[in-house]
């Protein structure tokens, strides 16, 4: 592989469903082992191949399971996926690594300083904190 981001967002593209969420790279673990699919971030459309050009699948948001596996989409056997859960694998030569977004690495041009809207004292966690992003979604968000 190509040199990777530190702690990347590591998606598939952007979702053709909903055109508002990527869809990102999920490892679950069975009994037969690591297996991988991608999960839009945003409407929860699911793809069992490294490519959005595949058919999709939409779990059941009242009880989300794994697209291949039908374990639950959550817990302790699942999360998303790192480098290295791609290697050897189809998803590693369609997989895309962006760097998680942050606040301190967004370019601005000087013009655009004086419209920007300082909100940070409304959230209580800061943006730079590496699990930013990584936290489990949840149906309906």
């Amino acid at each position: 592989m190509e040199q990777v981001p530190a702690n990347p967002w590591i998606h598939i593209g952007e979702c053709p469903f909903c055109v508002e969420g990527l869809c990102r790279v999920r490892t679950c673990t069975d009994a037969s082992g690591c297996h991988l699919y991608a999960l839009c971030d945003e409407c929860g459309s699911a793809w069992v191949e490294p490519t959005t050009d595949s058919p999709k699948v939409f779990p059941d948001l009242d009880d989300p399971r794994c697209p291949i596996c039908a374990q639950a989409m959550y817990g302790d056997h699942a999360s998303w996926a790192r480098a290295e859960d791609l290697e050897n694998t189809p998803w590693s030569s369609e997989a895309i690594f962006d760097v998680m977004p942050s606040c301190e690495s967004a370019s601005r041009s000087p013009e655009a300083a004086d419209d920007v809207v300082d909100i940070s004292e409304n959230f209580p966690e800061s943006v730079d904190d590496i699990s930013y992003g990584q936290d489990e979604p949840k149906p309906g968000c």
